[in-house]
This record gives structure tokens, C-alpha cells and sequence, in this order.
């Protein structure tokens, strides 16, 4: 098993695709390898990435798909959700699934409710380049606009 310390495992959409080549099928993919039958919490973008996804989520966390306008559950609501089922199911320890370029701000974002993200290494770099979220297209998208979200999450507390 790898990873035995972790008791679950919980995944992040990076853009909003999901045919077979996108990130999100990356991710669920990943996802899917690591949790080895551990509970999985994911967002519904990266659950609609993979055949079958409902019935192999222990939650799935709801919400309308993030949008140019930064609409939506996002990263720190599916963490929140997260959190909640994970305390309601005495669960402590998880693998944290996330687009290589985001990974640090959520498990950064994780830590501030008190989850202690386990990283496997080897997560894609891959961009959405048909995403409706414009930020996750491309590199030269992504690092301005999250440098800049990252400091509206900090005034909000949520980094």
C-alpha cells in the first residue's frame, strides 16, 4: 500500500475539461491509484472526469463548475466540505490530488483547517487549454492571476 499513514484521499479539478486527455482525467486517474480503496472527496468536476465517478466517490462535493468570474465552490469550499465529512468520519490523514502548479496553495489552504496533506510526487503540469476558467490555460495565465488570488485568499484568511 502506498502511503499507509493516509486514511483518505481528497481531489482538486484544475480547469473545467474532461475528456479522456484532460488534467482532470489525470487527476481522477491518480486519484483513483493512490486512495487503493480509501474514501475519496472530490470536487464534481474532476468526479465527472472519470467512468463511473459517482458511485466510487465516498463525497462528492456540489457546487456550480468555477467560472471566469471565480464563481462557484473552488478550492477552499471543497476543502471545507472536505473537512466536514472527514470529521464526521474520525478520518486524519489525506492525500492531497491537485495539478502540480496548484498543489502548494491547497495544501497551504488545507493546513489552515487543520488538514494534514499527504503530496505524492509526480502530479501533471498539464494546463486546460480549453477551459472556461482562464487562469488554468496556460502558465503565463495561471502564475499572475493566482499570485494575485493568493493575496485576496490571505486577506480573507483562507491562506
Amino acid at each position: 500500500m502506498i502511503f499507509p499513514e493516509a486514511d483518505s484521499a481528497i481531489g482538486h479539478s484544475f480547469g473545467t475539461s474532461i475528456d479522456q486527455q484532460s488534467v482532470n482525467a489525470q487527476l481522477a486517474t491518480l486519484m483513483l491509484m493512490y486512495a487503493e480503496g480509501r474514501p475519496m472527496i472530490a470536487d464534481r468536476t474532476l468526479v465527472n472526469a472519470l467512468p463511473n465517478g459517482d458511485s466510487l466517490m465516498a463525497h462528492i462535493v456540489e457546487g456550480p463548475v468555477t467560472n471566469i468570474k471565480a464563481q462557484g465552490v473552488g478550492t477552499w469550499g471543497t476543502l471545507i466540505e472536505a473537512h466536514q465529512y472527514m470529521e464526521e468520519n474520525d478520518l486524519q490523514s489525506p492525500i492531497m490530488i491537485a495539478q502540480a502548479y496548484h498543489i502548494g496553495r491547497v495544501v497551504r489552504q488545507a493546513a489552515k483547517l487543520g488538514i494534514s496533506s499527504i503530496v505524492p510526487e509526480g502530479l501533471p503540469t498539464d494546463f486546460d487549454k480549453a477551459s472556461d476558467q482562464i487562469w488554468t490555460r496556460s502558465a503565463a495565465l495561471w502564475f499572475p492571476i493566482n499570485t494575485l488570488g493568493s493575496l485576496l485568499l490571505k486577506k480573507r484568511r483562507q491562506l
